[in-house]
């Protein structure tokens, strides 16, 4: 009898493991979606400055601007990098035994990586040398 308890206990204790292993990956990838979001979503709003005062080439707050441009691009860099990392550990758990069982049970689903050139949010006007394409 304290043998079935045992085993029951343990594969109790190895399904909450995996299930919060899994729950920390997915919101891991959710929040560096978000990351990316945010990124995207400043990126944008620097180059709406750019494109109401086209006058701004002429003041050197435009530097400023460009280098708020290219921090940005860093970061947005950097966002994407930790999403397709966090999408990948997530993407392995889902598939790998005995996670994969658990997975299941619970609904959890492999995320796709972040790829610019087949994201439409990805997809917002580029800003080079002091003009806008």
């Amino acid at each position: 009898m304290f043998l079935i308890l045992a085993t029951v206990a343990g594969l109790d204790a190895l399904i909450a493991i995996v299930y919060n292993r899994l729950v920390r990956d997915r919101n891991r990838v959710d929040a560096a979606w978000s990351d990316i979001d945010v990124q995207l979503q400043r990126r944008h709003g620097l180059i709406a400055v750019a494109e109401n005062y086209p006058d701004l080439k002429a003041n050197e707050n435009f530097l400023n601007l460009q280098n708020e441009l290219v921090e940005t691009d860093n970061y947005l860099q950097f966002a994407r990098r930790f999403y397709n990392g966090s999408a990948r550990q997530l993407n392995t758990r889902v598939e790998t035994v005995p996670n994969n069982i658990i997975a299941g049970w619970f609904g959890f689903s492999q995320r796709g990586f972040f790829q610019e050139a087949s994201d439409d949010v990805a997809h917002v006007p580029l800003f080079k040398l002091g003009k806008i394409e």
